[in-house]
């Protein structure tokens, strides 16, 4: 399957402390959790790239632009809390365009995975670690009648009934892959085959 993972812009609450000084001096600092789930949906054969659209400072239609080049089968979305909000509206838009499902992950997951799945346009979410749950997902839905009761750790929904998936595997970080760095804007690298610098 191609997997297309899409790291969102996001904006500093007006709550937030400092927020100008936050704003102006946080940087920019590499999606670790998405390059994890593109390394192990690697591992077990898939294609994917990872669109960090807040890092190249695309706009939701540029991104649009590369996810059409690269046909994914399904998108991902890392979804926090803090996030929420901005990532769904990234969702609504590139969802509206592609018609093809939406996976997210989290830890707003672990917390709320009912309330996140909720919203129309989020078809499955990773509730635990992504090392199983991933790879069972994507081979489910390269069945011609996939039952995602088989896949680990999901949240998941069928005619609006809402489903959560046990996930009795023990996590053992040693087994994890390296992230995917090879897939991010770094200072020099390759994204969709082509050389850049930042």
């Amino acid at each position: 399957m191609r997997l297309a993972l899409v790291f969102n812009p996001f904006n500093y609450k007006v709550h937030e402390e400092n927020i100008r000084i936050v704003q102006k001096y946080f940087g920019l600092f590499p999606p670790l959790s998405i390059a994890w789930v593109a390394s192990i949906a690697e591992k077990v054969g898939h294609e994917v790239i990872v669109v960090d659209a807040r890092t190249l400072e695309l706009s939701k239609e540029e991104t649009l632009h590369i996810l059409k080049e690269f046909n994914p089968d399904i998108m991902g979305f890392m979804m926090t809390t803090y996030m929420f909000q901005d990532t769904l509206q990234w969702i609504r838009y590139l969802k509206n365009h592609l018609k093809i499902p939406v996976v997210v992950g989290g830890y707003n997951l672990r917390v709320y995975p009912r309330e996140t799945i909720f919203h129309p346009e989020i078809d499955f979410g990773v509730v635990e670690q992504a090392y199983y749950t991933v790879p069972a997902l994507l081979r489910e839905l390269e069945n011609q009648y996939p039952n995602f009761d088989n896949v680990p750790g999901l949240v998941y929904k069928i005619n609006g009934q809402i489903f959560l998936t046990k996930h009795p595997q023990k996590i053992d970080f040693d087994m994890f892959p390296n992230p995917a760095r090879h897939l991010l804007p770094n200072c020099y690298g390759y994204f969709l085959g082509m050389p850049f610098w930042l």
